[in-house]
């Protein structure tokens, strides 16, 4: 899933970033790392931060000229596993490593500012609230990290296939793609399911939620607009002609 801002999508490939004009996907310019991107970039006050197989979290200042647009590293303990989550206000990221560390970025420092061993790998980047830490991992459980100290695990949810995206928040609940098995929703803060909605050959991409609705990216080819109100029936469905490996992105009320 492409980070965007002012009109621009931000997209990595191996060890290359993208910056593609939103409304024509022409390419912009190309800047190529140290290193395999792991997961997306997400941005932050005009920064661009993902991990790489270097073993560090990379940001980036896409205003500076070619060559000049990395402006520093931050260190990690090992491979990063499944991507960089950010807090609502950018002052926080979290990715997991190989290792099952879990560590919790100072962005304005630019440091790491704590860590936490897990009892398996992300497998997806997680999401961060303002209490926890919401961390897809391997063993198909969804792992709700305190983010006040010890930093222990307030709650577990073990889904029904494995976990290849991260959750979104849709009001006071979270919903997250399965493969194998679709979409469901679990509470955010006790971890307890709500509801779900079988899709054919299940979902890996990010659901995305706007409004009323969630849109699922379907491994049978197709978009779903689903209301949680009444996820048994869709809104709409749009057929792509292929699997939907990644979640969409909104960028001007389009999908993309």
């Amino acid at each position: 899933t492409p980070a965007t801002a002012g009109g621009v999508l931000y997209a990595a490939s191996r060890s290359q970033l993208f910056a593609l004009k939103a409304e024509t996907k022409d390419i912009l310019w190309v800047e190529r790392l140290g290193g395999e991107v792991e997961g997306s970039p997400v941005q932050s006050e005009g920064l661009l931060y993902f991990p790489s197989s270097a073993k560090v979290v990379h940001i980036v200042d896409p205003s500076k000229p070619k060559g000049q647009r990395e402006v520093a590293v931050i260190p990690l303990s090992d491979l990063p596993r499944g991507g960089l989550g950010l807090s609502s206000d950018g002052h926080w990221a979290a990715v997991g490593c190989a290792d099952r560390r879990l560590h919790v970025l100072d962005l304005k420092k630019r440091v790491v500012s704590w860590s936490q061993v897990l009892p398996s790998e992300a497998s997806a980047a997680p999401l961060l609230q303002a209490e926890r830490i919401i961390v897809p991992c391997n063993d198909n459980v969804l792992y709700a990290v305190k983010m006040s100290e010890p930093h222990d695990v307030a709650w577990t949810f073990t889904a029904p296939g494995r976990l290849s995206s991260t959750p979104s928040l849709h009001g006071s609940s979270l919903v997250v793609g399965v493969r194998d098995h679709g979409v469901l929703a679990i509470s955010a803060d006790r971890g307890r399911r709500l509801w779900e909605r079988l899709v054919p050959g299940g979902v890996t991409g990010e659901v995305t939620s706007s409004g009323t609705l969630v849109y699922v990216p379907g491994l049978d080819g197709k978009m779903y607009a689903i209301d949680p109100a009444d996820p048994a029936r869709e809104r709409w469905s749009l057929s792509t002609g292929g699997a939907i490996w990644g979640g969409p992105v909104l960028a001007g009320g389009v999908l993309l």
